[in-house]
């Protein structure tokens, strides 16, 4: 497969549509950032669990882009799809996160365990851990750091494991959501379905990630420079330095990344179609 044709494909699309992929990924990216800022009592719950099916706006967008090239407009609705049926996308993105998150932090446990006399991990802080994998989809960095230096030189092993699986699941279930949207299929089916496209493209998929590495290098060191000005203006430097950071993101590597997932899944769906098989984007 041509990757390079799928990121040439994918910045004309972009190009073409630039002012609907800016304006809903905008939303999507206020968004997500009001949500991630909320963090009180039982209302962090609710805004996590719609931080799990708030992205998929970016798939349904994507693909409707490449869809229907003639696209003039979204709606609020299209736009907030994953919102607006999150019962429809919830089951499937919830089982591929716990099966990513979870599955790594099995392996990494082993070498939370292993800690040096004197050093016991506590039961409470094993157990606060898995909320941070389920709620917030991450081990705290700061439990992370306190345990690398108790850990005995095996653990690390574990660890690296960990990491290594982590990265081999989200690539084996990175087409669930498109599968979703794609076809009648249950959670499970579509997990099932998301290894079986992916086996024999790892590599290209790999490719097709890699290629947008200097994006996203360019993206962090522009946001560097972004604050040092913005730190002298305070909280009004802090507000334009978040609204900036999100276009730029969107322009530099965010809508362009989308579509060339959706393009990479579109074309080995069709390579791997069986015979009779329906699809509802065309």
């Amino acid at each position: 497969m041509d990757i390079r044709q799928i990121r040439i494909d994918a910045r004309t699309l972009y190009r073409k549509n630039r002012k609907i992929m800016i304006y809903s990924f905008y939303i999507l990216g206020i968004l997500t950032m009001c949500f991630q800022i909320l963090n009180s009592g039982w209302l962090i719950l609710l805004t996590q669990i719609l931080l799990v099916t708030l992205p998929h706006g970016y798939v349904y967008i994507s693909l409707r882009v490449i869809q229907d090239q003639k696209i003039t407009s979204l709606r609020i609705r299209d736009i907030l799809i994953g919102i607006y049926d999150i019962f429809k996308y919830l089951p499937s993105y919830l089982t591929r996160m716990l099966a990513i998150y979870l599955s790594s932090f099995a392996c990494l446990l082993p070498a939370l365990l292993i800690s040096t006399p004197g050093s016991k991990i506590t039961t409470y802080d094993l157990m606060s851990q898995v909320v941070q994998y389920i709620v917030q989809r991450g081990v705290t960095f700061n439990f992370v750091v306190s345990q690398l230096f108790i850990l005995k030189p095996i653990s690390f092993i574990f660890l690296f494991g960990s990491i290594v699986l982590y990265i081999l699941l989200n690539i084996l279930f990175i087409f669930v959501p498109y599968i979703v949207e794609d076809y009648d299929y249950s959670w499970l089916e579509a997990l099932v379905k998301s290894i079986e496209l992916i086996k024999g493209h790892q590599s290209e998929l790999v490719h097709l990630i890699l290629s947008f590495v200097p994006n996203f290098v360019y993206y962090y060191l522009l946001l560097l420079l972004m604050q040092i000005p913005m730190y002298y203006l305070g909280t009004v430097g802090y507000i334009i330095y978040l609204i900036i950071s999100i276009i730029i993101q969107i322009r530099l590597f965010l809508a362009e990344y989308h579509l060339s997932i959706a393009s990479f899944y579109l074309k080995i769906r069709d390579e791997k179609k069986e015979e009779n098989e329906l699809f509802k984007i065309k």
